[in-house]
């Protein structure tokens, strides 16, 4: 008998501590006690609610900060692509200037080598209207056209010589033509002097 006592209580002890108690119905008491063991104290609550809040402040600003630094990035991005445009755009203008200053100086070569061809004939032409004995008064490390330049200043001051007319010996060095001779003014010798002279 008292084992089957022992086999009641202890039948009862599980059935409540399930929460049910002999009869079938739940054992209020336990739920009750389980509840308060569940229950978190307002103190507590406030203080996660609170550092919640705290996290999600934090959280904002740092989206708010995270947006802000993806904006500034866009739009230095965009400032920078503008800028390459702009310095393509130089480039490419200063790449045209360059091919047309090419062109230019290309232009420019070779009519320097046709002006240089002409410029060298002329002193060719001049070399052969002077001695060959004063060709080596010229100097040798001058440009073609300072060359001209001096043999002609040379021609000016004489330093090559004058050509020299021959002029028939005995024959009249005065030009020619006719001179007006006043008669009125001559003295006799004169006269007959002038007779004479005429063919």
């Amino acid at each position: 008998m008292e084992e089957t006592n022992n086999t009641n209580v202890q039948n009862q002890n599980h059935e409540e501590m399930n929460g049910q108690s002999s009869d079938g119905k739940e054992n209020t008491e336990t739920k009750k006690t389980e509840q308060k063991e569940h229950m978190i104290p307002k103190s507590r609550f406030d203080e996660v609610n609170n550092s919640y809040k705290a996290l999600k402040e934090e959280l904002d600003q740092i989206k708010a900060a995270n947006k802000e630094a993806e904006e500034e990035r866009q739009r230095k991005e965009q400032e920078e692509a503008e800028k390459r445009g702009e310095f393509e755009k130089l480039y490419n203008k200063a790449n045209s200037d360059l091919e047309s200053v090419k062109e230019k100086h290309q232009t420019a070569q070779e009519r320097v080598e046709a002006l240089e061809g002409v410029i060298n004939k002329l002193l060719e032409t001049k070399l052969e209207s002077i001695d060959k004995e004063f060709h080596d008064l010229i100097p040798e490390n001058m440009t073609p056209e300072q060359k001209l330049a001096w043999v002609n200043n040379a021609e000016e001051k004489g330093l090559f010589g004058k050509k020299t007319v021959n002029e028939p010996i005995g024959e009249q060095t005065n030009p020619n033509g006719n001179q007006e001779i006043d008669i009125d003014k001559m003295n006799p010798i004169q006269l007959l002097m002038s007779g004479y002279g005429k063919k």
